[in-house]
């Protein structure tokens, strides 16, 4: 009952980003993207993992210039053996910096004034929740921790045409957490990836 109730929670909040962009007004931007993740685990069980190779997606509600709601969710899969050793799915506020959101046009009737961005600069925080793998016991046994986590980050996106943009990130998480196996973490993630509008 345990595992339907965290795969519930899990497919709720991944999905709820998509319900949301479905019935917002704005434009919204999808990401797919690919990167490094670094976590540092404390409590019932000490360790470290590292996963070169992470997929994450999502994608942004564009909410005014400078800022947008984000959603998205990052799976690490161990390529020898098809494990899958760290999930997540969260939601956020990005805030830009020195750029806005997406091209904007001011016109007062007779004058019009576009600006399009070239690159944006922006800072996200956000909450989520994470399921890492501590354990594996054989081909088909794990021991999975559930963690609430909360963190930042920091990323860039050049921006190619008018749809499509190559976006980078750094962020770090803290966790803590909630299921049978009691384990505090500390999350190191890098993306670079793929804007679509």
């Amino acid at each position: 009952m345990y595992v339907v109730w965290r795969s519930l929670i899990f497919t709720f909040i991944f999905n709820l980003g998509f319900i949301i962009s479905s019935f917002a007004a704005n434009s919204v931007k999808y990401n797919l993207s690919t990167g490094f993740l670094n976590v540092n685990y404390s409590g019932d069980a000490d360790g470290t993992l590292n996963f070169g190779s992470i997929f994450d997606v999502g994608g942004e509600v564009v909410t005014d210039p400078y800022s947008s709601l984000t959603f998205h969710g990052t799976i690490a899969i161990d390529p020898g053996t098809a494990v899958t050793n760290y999930m997540y799915a969260g939601l956020g506020k990005r805030f830009y910096f020195n750029s806005v959101t997406e091209e904007r046009i001011f016109s007062n009737g007779a004058d019009k004034i576009q600006i399009t961005p070239l690159r944006q600069y922006h800072f996200t925080a956000e909450v989520g929740m994470a399921e890492l793998n501590v354990r594996t016991v054989g081909l088909s046994l794990f021991t999975m921790a559930t963690i609430f986590e909360f963190g930042f980050s920091v990323g860039t996106n050049w921006i190619l045409s008018n749809n499509v943009s190559i976006s980078g990130s750094l962020g770090m998480a803290q966790g803590f957490g909630f299921s049978s196996i009691i384990l505090n973490d500390t999350a190191i993630k890098a993306f670079i990836g793929l804007n679509i509008l």
